[in-house]
């Protein structure tokens, strides 16, 4: 199912790119970058040949990073241009994993690490069927249909931005625009450009654009809805939404 997200020519690129950099079955691929399809094409090279992503949160210091890539026994450490000097930073808190990391079965392909409000960050697991089943039941909940689309703005590195709305978005054949990070005035331009039917917003997002100059007067007529979540959702932003004609959803992404 995975194997049709992206393109076929940008997916056999990225399969040639980890294929040279070494990545075999079993390793685990740490991603830092923001929003961008060459992540996506690298789940699904990870998929073809047996490796793990491990999408890195790019607002954590080099040091935590460091950390999430030694526990997790991270063989390779990629990502976008822009982000280049923080993993060199990440590199300098010390080596890279040698080879497969230890207890990867077959199927595994995602691992996401918690915020470690309990203490220290916790990776969890995700296999490749898994993920499948979340995005079908994603699909059948959100009603979403090859006629769809969906804004992506959260970044990919938590499964909210992930698996929510963009993976079973491109799951069921409707179009993806990734922006590379949130901005009120990029977000804005979009919706009124591109014209999404959809999108995922968490509540900070939501008090920034109803913040934003521009919301009064934003054409915001192509979204039939918003889903929000991560925390409780102030009413006060729900009527916010309603009173300009949009419906706010509720949904809740488990890292776990």
């Amino acid at each position: 199912m995975f194997d049709q997200l992206v393109p076929a020519p940008l997916a056999d690129a990225a399969e040639a790119h980890l294929k040279q950099a070494g990545v075999a079955r079993g390793h685990v691929v740490a991603w830092l970058g923001h929003n961008s399809w060459d992540m996506i094409a690298t789940l699904v090279a990870c998929q073809r040949l047996g490796a793990v992503l491990l999408p890195l949160n790019w607002r954590l210091a080099a040091a935590e990073l460091g950390a999430i890539t030694r526990h997790a026994q991270a063989a390779h450490l990629l990502g976008t241009p822009e982000l280049e000097s923080l993993a060199l930073e990440v590199l300098r808190q010390g080596p890279l994993h040698a080879g497969p990391a230890e207890g990867m079965q077959p199927g595994d392909l995602l691992l996401v690490y918690t915020s470690g409000t309990t203490g220290q960050p916790k990776g969890a697991l995700h296999t490749a069927a898994g993920m499948q089943a979340n995005a079908v039941a994603a699909i059948a909940a959100q009603h979403l249909t090859a006629r769809d689309r969906v804004l992506s703005v959260l970044p990919l590195f938590h499964v909210g931005g992930l698996c929510i709305q963009t993976l079973p978005a491109l799951v069921v054949g409707a179009k993806v625009s990734l922006l590379p990070r949130f901005e009120p005035g990029a977000w804005f331009d979009a919706v009124e450009q591109w014209k999404p039917t959809t999108t995922l917003l968490v509540p900070a997002v939501m008090k920034a654009l109803t913040d934003h100059p521009r919301w009064a007067s934003a054409n915001l007529s192509s979204l039939a809805y918003v889903n929000s979540g991560s925390q409780i959702v102030p009413r006060a932003l729900i009527d916010a939404f309603h009173a300009r004609g949009v419906p706010v959803a509720q949904v809740y992404g488990s890292t776990e």
